[in-house]
């Protein structure tokens, strides 16, 4: 289980730069900004669970991640769309 979570996160970091350079390429708002943040907030924690994950530390779970990602959409409602479209991606890819 933990090694489908690892390619899955791993999958969705490689999908969340492609959501960040498509944000980037807007008109450069204080909103998209704030967003463009949050998204690089989120590849910190990924990141931060796949350490976890190879390490076997249990400083973060499934659980934590996903409400994680709640939290930084909730915070710039704009990388809502992008970020649901790269866990979307990353799904297709590892489940394929």
């Amino acid at each position: 289980m933990g090694q489908r979570e690892e390619e899955y996160i791993l999958e969705l970091l490689f999908q969340l730069t492609i959501s960040y350079r498509a944000l980037y390429e807007e008109e450069q708002t204080q909103e998209i900004v704030y967003g463009l943040k949050q998204i690089n907030e989120l590849n910190h924690r990924l990141l931060n669970r796949v350490r976890d994950l190879r390490k076997g530390e249990q400083w973060s779970t499934k659980e934590d991640t996903i409400e994680m990602i709640k939290h930084h959409i909730n915070l710039a409602p704009i990388i809502k769309i992008w970020v649901g479209h790269a866990a979307s991606h990353a799904f297709e890819k590892v489940s394929a």
